[in-house]
Protein backbone atom coordinates (compact mmCIF):
# COMPACT_ATOMS: atom_id res chain seq x y z
CA UNK A 1 0.00 0.00 0.00
CA UNK A 2 0.90 3.40 -1.02
CA UNK A 3 1.30 6.29 1.55
CA UNK A 4 -1.65 7.60 2.97
CA UNK A 5 -3.36 4.48 2.04
CA UNK A 6 -5.49 2.86 4.51
CA UNK A 7 -8.20 -0.23 4.99
CA UNK A 8 -11.56 0.61 6.84
CA UNK A 9 -9.59 -2.00 9.80
CA UNK A 10 -6.61 -0.32 9.85
CA UNK A 11 -8.47 2.99 10.38
CA UNK A 12 -10.35 1.82 13.08
CA UNK A 13 -7.68 -0.09 15.24
CA UNK A 14 -5.90 3.47 15.12
CA UNK A 15 -5.96 5.79 17.86
CA UNK A 16 -6.72 9.54 17.25
CA UNK A 17 -3.22 10.02 17.21
CA UNK A 18 -2.24 7.40 15.01
CA UNK A 19 -5.23 8.62 12.74
CA UNK A 20 -3.87 11.97 12.17
CA UNK A 21 -0.31 10.46 11.45
CA UNK A 22 -1.63 8.60 8.91
CA UNK A 23 -4.17 11.22 7.09
CA UNK A 24 -2.87 14.16 5.03
CA UNK A 25 -4.68 17.99 4.35
CA UNK A 26 -4.80 19.42 1.20
CA UNK A 27 -3.43 22.31 -0.52
CA UNK A 28 -5.15 24.15 -3.28
CA UNK A 29 -4.55 25.12 -6.95
CA UNK A 30 -6.74 27.98 -7.39
CA UNK A 31 -5.75 28.21 -11.27
CA UNK A 32 -7.00 24.44 -11.98
CA UNK A 33 -9.35 24.39 -9.23
CA UNK A 34 -8.44 21.33 -7.49
CA UNK A 35 -6.52 19.78 -4.14
CA UNK A 36 -3.10 18.28 -3.96
CA UNK A 37 -0.40 17.54 -1.29
CA UNK A 38 2.80 15.36 -1.06
CA UNK A 39 4.20 12.65 -0.04
CA UNK A 40 7.08 9.79 -1.03
CA UNK A 41 6.82 6.88 -3.12
CA UNK A 42 8.28 3.73 -1.87
CA UNK A 43 9.36 2.35 -5.46
CA UNK A 44 10.12 5.62 -7.10
CA UNK A 45 12.87 8.72 -6.20
CA UNK A 46 12.32 12.36 -5.40
CA UNK A 47 8.67 14.04 -4.25
CA UNK A 48 5.31 12.38 -5.42
CA UNK A 49 2.43 15.52 -6.12
CA UNK A 50 -0.80 13.66 -5.60
CA UNK A 51 -3.53 15.52 -7.41
CA UNK A 52 -7.54 14.73 -6.16
CA UNK A 53 -10.61 14.82 -8.45
CA UNK A 54 -12.70 13.28 -10.89
CA UNK A 55 -12.08 11.49 -14.11
CA UNK A 56 -14.68 9.97 -16.02
CA UNK A 57 -14.64 6.36 -17.16
CA UNK A 58 -14.95 6.71 -20.73
CA UNK A 59 -12.30 9.22 -21.62
CA UNK A 60 -9.50 11.34 -20.45
CA UNK A 61 -10.57 14.19 -18.40
CA UNK A 62 -10.13 15.84 -15.14
CA UNK A 63 -12.19 17.99 -13.01
CA UNK A 64 -11.44 19.02 -9.41
CA UNK A 65 -13.53 18.10 -6.15
CA UNK A 66 -14.07 21.97 -5.73
CA UNK A 67 -16.69 24.45 -5.81
CA UNK A 68 -16.43 26.35 -9.65
CA UNK A 69 -14.26 23.48 -10.72
CA UNK A 70 -14.80 22.65 -14.38
CA UNK A 71 -14.24 19.72 -16.55
CA UNK A 72 -10.48 19.81 -18.02
CA UNK A 73 -9.06 17.98 -21.09
CA UNK A 74 -5.35 16.33 -21.05
CA UNK A 75 -3.90 19.50 -22.76
CA UNK A 76 -5.66 21.62 -19.75
CA UNK A 77 -5.07 19.61 -17.31
CA UNK A 78 -1.07 18.95 -17.96
CA UNK A 79 -0.81 22.94 -18.20
CA UNK A 80 -1.79 23.12 -14.39
CA UNK A 81 0.22 20.54 -13.30
CA UNK A 82 3.18 21.87 -15.06
CA UNK A 83 2.57 24.84 -13.06
CA UNK A 84 3.14 23.03 -10.11
CA UNK A 85 6.11 21.31 -11.51
CA UNK A 86 7.66 24.26 -12.18
CA UNK A 87 6.99 25.68 -8.46
CA UNK A 88 7.86 22.33 -6.63
CA UNK A 89 11.20 21.22 -8.80
CA UNK A 90 11.84 18.19 -6.69
CA UNK A 91 8.71 16.28 -7.89
CA UNK A 92 10.27 13.03 -9.77
CA UNK A 93 6.22 11.61 -10.10
CA UNK A 94 2.72 11.93 -9.68
CA UNK A 95 -0.79 10.30 -8.35
CA UNK A 96 -4.06 10.75 -9.38
CA UNK A 97 -6.80 10.10 -7.05
CA UNK A 98 -9.41 10.30 -9.47
CA UNK A 99 -11.92 7.31 -10.19
CA UNK A 100 -10.47 5.23 -13.50
CA UNK A 101 -7.76 7.69 -14.52
CA UNK A 102 -5.48 4.65 -15.13
CA UNK A 103 -7.61 3.03 -17.16
CA UNK A 104 -9.09 5.88 -19.27
CA UNK A 105 -6.05 6.68 -21.04
CA UNK A 106 -5.45 10.08 -18.54
CA UNK A 107 -2.67 8.62 -16.35
CA UNK A 108 -0.89 7.50 -19.30
CA UNK A 109 -1.76 10.65 -21.31
CA UNK A 110 -0.09 12.75 -18.73
CA UNK A 111 2.74 10.40 -18.14
CA UNK A 112 3.77 11.16 -22.06
CA UNK A 113 3.24 15.29 -21.81
CA UNK A 114 5.33 15.38 -18.52
CA UNK A 115 7.93 12.58 -19.27
CA UNK A 116 7.19 11.46 -15.72
CA UNK A 117 5.54 8.26 -14.30
CA UNK A 118 1.97 8.91 -13.42
CA UNK A 119 0.17 6.21 -11.01
CA UNK A 120 -3.56 5.80 -10.91
CA UNK A 121 -6.59 3.47 -10.19
CA UNK A 122 -7.73 1.11 -12.38
CA UNK A 123 -11.42 1.75 -11.15
CA UNK A 124 -12.70 3.72 -8.95
CA UNK A 125 -11.30 5.68 -5.87
CA UNK A 126 -12.62 7.06 -2.35
CA UNK A 127 -10.84 9.95 -0.45
CA UNK A 128 -12.51 10.65 2.89
CA UNK A 129 -12.01 12.71 5.38
CA UNK A 130 -11.25 12.42 9.16
CA UNK A 131 -14.14 14.16 10.55
CA UNK A 132 -13.62 17.71 11.41
CA UNK A 133 -9.77 17.73 10.78
CA UNK A 134 -9.71 18.43 6.90
CA UNK A 135 -7.55 15.35 6.87
CA UNK A 136 -7.75 12.61 4.25
CA UNK A 137 -6.40 9.36 3.43
CA UNK A 138 -6.97 7.05 0.62
CA UNK A 139 -9.39 3.89 0.93
CA UNK A 140 -7.48 0.29 0.38
CA UNK A 141 -9.85 -2.27 -0.57
CA UNK A 142 -10.70 -3.91 2.77
CA UNK A 143 -11.52 -7.48 2.41
CA UNK A 144 -12.57 -7.34 6.89
CA UNK A 145 -16.11 -7.71 5.97
CA UNK A 146 -16.54 -7.76 10.17
CA UNK A 147 -15.01 -3.69 10.36
CA UNK A 148 -17.25 -3.26 6.62
CA UNK A 149 -20.38 -3.11 5.78
CA UNK A 150 -22.39 -5.03 3.47
CA UNK A 151 -22.53 -2.42 0.84
CA UNK A 152 -19.19 -1.82 0.70
CA UNK A 153 -18.26 -5.73 0.41
CA UNK A 154 -20.84 -5.19 -2.73
CA UNK A 155 -19.08 -2.44 -4.22
CA UNK A 156 -15.39 -4.25 -4.42
CA UNK A 157 -17.52 -7.39 -6.03
CA UNK A 158 -18.87 -4.76 -8.75
CA UNK A 159 -15.77 -2.90 -9.25
CA UNK A 160 -12.64 -5.00 -9.29
CA UNK A 161 -10.64 -2.12 -9.93
CA UNK A 162 -11.59 -0.57 -7.06
CA UNK A 163 -8.32 1.57 -5.21
CA UNK A 164 -5.93 -0.82 -7.68
CA UNK A 165 -3.04 1.89 -8.57
CA UNK A 166 -0.85 0.87 -10.89
CA UNK A 167 2.13 3.16 -12.51
CA UNK A 168 2.01 4.40 -15.94
CA UNK A 169 5.56 5.50 -17.53
CA UNK A 170 6.14 7.57 -20.01
CA UNK A 171 5.99 6.34 -23.62
CA UNK A 172 4.38 3.03 -22.38
CA UNK A 173 2.05 0.55 -24.20
CA UNK A 174 -1.36 0.43 -22.15
CA UNK A 175 -2.88 -1.44 -24.25
CA UNK A 176 -2.73 -4.76 -22.01
CA UNK A 177 -5.34 -2.80 -19.55
CA UNK A 178 -8.37 -4.05 -22.08
CA UNK A 179 -7.72 -7.33 -20.90
CA UNK A 180 -6.28 -6.92 -17.51
CA UNK A 181 -9.46 -6.44 -16.00
CA UNK A 182 -13.34 -6.41 -16.80
CA UNK A 183 -14.98 -3.81 -15.72
CA UNK A 184 -18.09 -2.28 -16.94
CA UNK A 185 -18.55 1.55 -15.55
CA UNK A 186 -21.32 3.44 -14.52
CA UNK A 187 -22.10 6.32 -16.78
CA UNK A 188 -22.30 8.65 -13.55
CA UNK A 189 -19.86 10.37 -11.41
CA UNK A 190 -20.67 11.16 -7.18
CA UNK A 191 -19.90 14.70 -5.81
CA UNK A 192 -18.86 11.66 -3.34
CA UNK A 193 -18.83 8.31 -3.97
CA UNK A 194 -20.78 5.69 -2.34
CA UNK A 195 -18.11 4.36 -0.20
CA UNK A 196 -17.22 8.06 0.82
CA UNK A 197 -20.66 8.45 1.64
CA UNK A 198 -20.61 5.01 3.84
CA UNK A 199 -17.33 6.32 5.63
CA UNK A 200 -19.04 9.60 6.88
CA UNK A 201 -21.14 7.37 8.82
CA UNK A 202 -18.55 5.01 9.84
CA UNK A 203 -15.92 7.40 10.53
CA UNK A 204 -18.32 8.59 13.81
CA UNK A 205 -17.21 5.28 15.36
CA UNK A 206 -13.77 4.99 14.91
CA UNK A 207 -12.17 7.18 18.36
CA UNK A 208 -14.46 7.23 21.76
CA UNK A 209 -13.44 10.35 21.88
CA UNK A 210 -13.94 12.23 18.73
CA UNK A 211 -17.91 10.33 18.18
CA UNK A 212 -19.92 12.94 19.77
CA UNK A 213 -18.34 15.82 18.15
CA UNK A 214 -18.26 13.81 14.78
CA UNK A 215 -21.74 12.72 14.81
CA UNK A 216 -23.45 16.23 15.68
CA UNK A 217 -20.91 18.16 12.79
CA UNK A 218 -21.87 15.52 10.47
CA UNK A 219 -25.36 14.39 11.13
CA UNK A 220 -26.72 16.87 8.26
CA UNK A 221 -24.32 14.96 5.65
CA UNK A 222 -24.68 11.76 6.93
CA UNK A 223 -28.53 11.54 6.46
CA UNK A 224 -29.24 12.91 3.11
CA UNK A 225 -29.51 10.89 0.14
CA UNK A 226 -26.72 11.19 -1.99
CA UNK A 227 -26.73 13.59 -4.27
CA UNK A 228 -25.65 11.44 -7.81
CA UNK A 229 -24.14 14.78 -10.46
CA UNK A 230 -22.99 14.19 -14.25
CA UNK A 231 -19.39 14.52 -14.54
CA UNK A 232 -19.40 18.05 -16.16
CA UNK A 233 -21.77 19.67 -14.18
CA UNK A 234 -20.49 22.19 -11.63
Amino acid sequence: MGKYQKTWTEMNNMSQEQQLQHTTPLQVCDEGKFRYFFDTSNSKSGLRLNIEGHSAPDGPVFKGRMPLSYCMNVDQFSRFVEGLLKKYQEVKCIRLIACHAGKNQLAQTLANKLRMPVKASLGTVSFPELPNTGRHWIDYPDLNIENTTQKYQEHLKNDLGYGKFIWFNPNETTSYLNDLIGIEFPAIQPDKSPLELEWDTFANSLTPNSANSANSANSAKTTKTPEWIKFDED
